[in-house]
């Protein structure tokens, strides 16, 4: 799952900075739980319905068991 996000900058071993208060909207990459994990992908628009896509074809739609925690904002990396 790691290597998914790194063309939006996440690499597997990066902390996030997830901001609750901000809105999600298309294009922003979120923090989610479904089925109990917590995991992110960037958040895309299809017509009337928003799905969540890990940016190699592989998308989720949005159900009634998806809880969107919040929006990246921030990455923090080792050095």
């Amino acid at each position: 799952r790691g290597r998914q996000l790194s063309r939006r900058g996440i690499l597997p071993e990066d902390l996030l900075v997830v901001d609750r208060s901000r809105p999600p909207v298309a294009g922003c990459i979120v923090v989610f739980r479904q089925e109990g994990e917590f995991t992110c992908r960037e958040l895309v628009r299809d017509g009337d319905r928003y799905l969540l896509s890990d940016g190699e074809g592989n998308e989720l739609p949005l159900s009634e068991e998806t809880e969107i925690f919040g929006t990246v904002s921030g990455v923090v990396r080792k050095l």
